[in-house]
């Protein structure tokens, strides 16, 4: 519903004094679910899709009803988001911006570089399967594609179909470019 904002006002304030902050040099933004996901296009196509994904079953609620809670089906506040942190990792030096989510029902970890093509800059995605949950093959995101006429993605599926959690390292010191790694844990490794 792009009408129904995922942020209120009181968030995006909130959101606006954390960037305006000069001496934060790593955001690490987290979501319960990819902040970049899918197209927007696809998002929608798969919400109004009258085929029910082969993996559904009559004893799981059908998985297309948590698209409405997918930053892609608000593309104003995605945008917004977006470009706000985009934004903020151009304005000074040595900032690193990265994205960490949870996609509990999605059937793997995705590894995402999403490209700002107006700045012509670059931050990572980090998204974490499921750690206990089942994985859902139909809701892996198309790997490539653009949100908002602004932000390319390509996800890479790292550890498909296996429950995982992940492990960010964070190191900022002072007069250095920031470092952050994930380090995925899967159930087999």
């Amino acid at each position: 519903a792009p009408d129904n904002p995922v942020f209120s006002p009181v968030q995006w304030d909130f959101v606006l004094k954390v960037l305006a902050d000069v001496t934060l040099r790593v955001l690490v933004v987290c979501s319960e679910l990819p902040l970049v996901d899918d197209s927007n296009a696809n998002i929608q196509a798969f919400m109004t899709s009258s085929k029910v994904p082969s993996s559904s079953s009559s004893s799981r609620p059908n998985p297309r009803s948590s698209c409405r809670s997918w930053w892609g089906a608000a593309p104003r506040d995605q945008q917004r988001l977006l470009t706000l942190v985009s934004e903020w990792k151009l304005q000074k030096p040595n900032r690193e911006l990265v994205l960490l989510s949870g996609a509990s029902s999605m059937g793997g970890a995705l590894a995402s570089t999403v490209t700002d093509m107006k700045m012509r800059t670059e931050f990572h995605q980090h998204v974490v399967g499921p750690i206990a949950g089942p994985c859902h093959t139909a809701l892996v995101p198309t790997r490539t594609g653009v949100v908002a006429d602004r932000f390319a993605f390509q996800h890479d599926v790292v550890l498909p179909g296996e429950n995982n959690f992940a492990v960010l390292t964070l190191a900022a010191a002072e007069g250095r470019d920031p470092v952050v790694t994930c380090r995925r844990v899967g159930q087999v490794q």
